[in-house]
Parts: structure tokens; sequence; C-alpha cells
């Protein structure tokens, strides 16, 4: 599909670029996981492979950088610590 394009070009890039443009690209593998991991349509994030709202992805997802690529993680909103002094 078409995320799974632009996940191809966004990782040939990060090949090829350095410093802040292998920043972006990195940041944007990140979103493309994330799209891909979550197999659901809710708000903004729609997919055709998958139109329906899905309880299990109720969650934030959570996307880390790691040297080898992207993780992709969900947790439930009432779990995440977002530290002192924060809403």
């Amino acid at each position: 599909g078409e995320i799974e394009a632009a996940l191809k070009r966004v990782k040939a890039l990060i090949s090829s670029a350095s410093g802040i443009e292998q920043k972006r690209a990195r940041l944007g593998q990140a979103m493309l996981e994330a799209s891909l991991a979550r197999r659901e349509s809710r708000g903004a994030h729609t997919r055709t492979d998958y139109p329906e709202k899905r309880e299990e992805f109720a969650m934030l997802s959570i996307e880390r950088v790691t040297p080898s690529g992207c993780e992709v993680s969900f947790v439930r909103a009432q779990d995440v610590d977002y530290g002192e002094g924060t809403a």
C-alpha cells in the first residue's frame, strides 16, 4: 500500500542522509511505523483496510527510534506518567 511505499522511500533516505535531514527522516519513519501498527480508523487516521474503530487501539502510541529502526507500542492514557506538574 501507500504507507509501505512511503516507508520504503524514507528508509532509503535515512541511509543516504545525515544530520538534521536524517533525524527528520527517522521521525517520518516512526510516524509511518505507528500508522501501520494502528490497525483501525480513528479520527484523522483512516485506513481503507481497517475502516472501523477497534477498542484495543483506544490507546496512545509510543514510538521509539532505535539504531535498528523504530519500535511502536501502545499504552492506555491513564497508565502514562507525564511527570510532576503536567496535566
